[in-house]
C-alpha cells in the first residue's frame, strides 16, 4: 500500500491550521499580491529611462503592455516557485522517499499554488488571449486542483509526487519569457534576440518532452506495472487511469504549439537582421540577396500566416 506523503503526526495539523496553505484565503491573497505586483511593475516601467523603456512601453498599445507586465511577472514568479518546487522536492523527487516533513511539503503546496494563481490572474488580466495558450492555462488549472483533491483525499505519495512532477512545466519557462520581454521593449540588436528565441525554442522543446515522457513513465509504472494505487480506498485511482494520458497529451500539445511559435519569431528576427545586411553597401552582391531574402520571405510569410500576432498569443 502506498505510504502517506507526509508523517502521520503532521496529518492533524495539516488539516485543521486555518493558516495551512490548503485554505482558500492564501490564494486570495496571493492573488491580491500579484495584481499589486503587476500595478507595480506598470508603474515601474513608465518611469525607466534606462535603455528608453518607459518610451518603448508608452508607445506600446493596452493589449502589449499588458503582455509586458504578464512576462516580467512570470519570470519572477516562476523562477520563485521552482525554488520551492526543487527545495520541497528533495525527498520526494531527488531521493525517492515516500515521506517528508510538513515544511517541505507545505513548500511544494505553496509552489503549486503560486502558479495556479498566476495563471488565474493572467486569465483575468489579458485583454485577449490565443486558443493554444488558453487551453493551457485552464487544462493547467484544472490539473492542479485534480492532484491537490487526490493527495489530500487519498492521502497518498503518488499524487504529490506526479503534481510535483507536472509543475515543471509552467517552473522551467524563464529564458521564453526573456526572449519576449526583449522582442516586445525591442530591447538590445535583432542577433541578440535571434540567440534568444533560439534558446528558448529549444530548451522549451527538450524540457517539456523530457516532462512528458518522465511523467507518463512513472504513471504507468506506478499505475499498470506496480499497482501501488490499487490498494487506495477512492476511487481517484479510476479516474487517473482513464483520464491522465489524455489530459498529459493535450497539455504536451499546447507545450508544442508554443515552441512553434518561439522558433517562428526566431525566423522573424532573422529576416530582419537580413534586411539590415542588405543595407550595408559592403555586403554581398544585390541580385544574389535578393533571391535569398525573397526565399526567406516567402518562407516567413508562410509561417506568420499560420500564427498570427505571435507575440501577443506566445506565453508557454
Amino acid at each position: 500500500m502506498t505510504e502517506p506523503a507526509i508523517d502521520a503526526d503532521n496529518h492533524t495539523t495539516l488539516v485543521y491550521d486555518i493558516y495551512a496553505p490548503q485554505y482558500p484565503w492564501w490564494c486570495f491573497n496571493f492573488l491580491i499580491l500579484i495584481w499589486c505586483l503587476g500595478c507595480l511593475t506598470e508603474f515601474i516601467l513608465l518611469r525607466t529611462n534606462a535603455f528608453g523603456i518607459s518610451s518603448k512601453f508608452q508607445a506600446l498599445t493596452l493589449e502589449k503592455r499588458r503582455n509586458v507586465v504578464i512576462y516580467i511577472l512570470q519570470i519572477f514568479v516562476t523562477t520563485l516557485s521552482l525554488a520551492l518546487q526543487l527545495a520541497g522536492g528533495v525527498d520526494l523527487i531527488f531521493r525517492l522517499d515516500d515521506t517528508t516533513s510538513e515544511l517541505r511539503f507545505t513548500m511544494m503546496l505553496v509552489s503549486s499554488q503560486i502558479i495556479f494563481v498566476l495563471y488565474m490572474w493572467e486569465l483575468i488580466y489579458r485583454i485577449s488571449i490565443g486558443t493554444p495558450l488558453l487551453v493551457h492555462h485552464v487544462m493547467t488549472c484544472v490539473m492542479a486542483q485534480l492532484l491537490a483533491l487526490s493527495i489530500f483525499d487519498a492521502y497518498a505519495v503518488v499524487y504529490l509526487r506526479l503534481a510535483v512532477i507536472l509543475s515543471c512545466y509552467a517552473t522551467t519557462e524563464q529564458s521564453s519569457f526573456v526572449a519576449l520581454l526583449c522582442y516586445r521593449l525591442d530591447l538590445f540588436s535583432k542577433k541578440v534576440q535571434y540567440n534568444l528565441f533560439t534558446l528558448a525554442a529549444i530548451q522549451s522543446f527538450i524540457f517539456k518532452t523530457a516532462i512528458a515522457i518522465f511523467s507518463l513513465l512513472y504513471f504507468c509504472v506506478t499505475f499498470y506495472i506496480q499497482g501501488e494505487a490499487d490498494d487506495q480506498p477512492t476511487n481517484w485511482k479510476w479516474f487517473w487511469k482513464i483520464c491522465f494520458i489524455p489530459l498529459v497529451v493535450v497539455l504536451f500539445g499546447a507545450q508544442v504549439y508554443s515552441s512553434q511559435i518561439l522558433w517562428t519569431l526566431r525566423l522573424k528576427c532573422s529576416s530582419e537582421v537580413e534586411e539590415s545586411n542588405q543595407e550595408n553597401p559592403q555586403s554581398m552582391d544585390a541580385s544574389s540577396e535578393s533571391k535569398s531574402t525573397q526565399l526567406l520571405d516567402t518562407v516567413m510569410d508562410d509561417s506568420l500566416r499560420r500564427v498570427r500576432d505571435v507575440s501577443c498569443e506566445i506565453d508557454v
